[in-house]
């Protein structure tokens, strides 16, 4: 069960870094932004996108009830800089 968990956990990673591609290359910033109202599909997912990375800071900080494993991390570290 966890590591079915880690393995959808680092999907989720790699699908927020290849967004991220995608906003950045039409002219937009890599790191997703929350967005308070988002107007469109595409800012609905980058606030989803930037709640998620939230949620891992803070677990790696040993802050609330998100997990974040060592694999995300990694990858979240050489694929999206600025991550933390």
């Amino acid at each position: 069960m966890e590591i079915e968990i880690d393995e959808q956990a680092l999907q989720f990673a790699k699908d927020i870094v290849e967004r991220g591609i995608q906003r950045e290359q039409n002219g937009g910033k890599k790191l997703p932004k929350y967005i308070r109202k988002p107007k469109n599909d595409e800012e609905i997912q980058e606030k989803k996108d930037a709640q998620k990375l939230s949620g891992w800071k803070q677990a790696l900080k040993n802050i609330g009830n998100s997990k974040c494993s060592d694999e995300v991390k990694k990858y979240l570290d050489e694929n999206l800089p600025g991550f933390l």
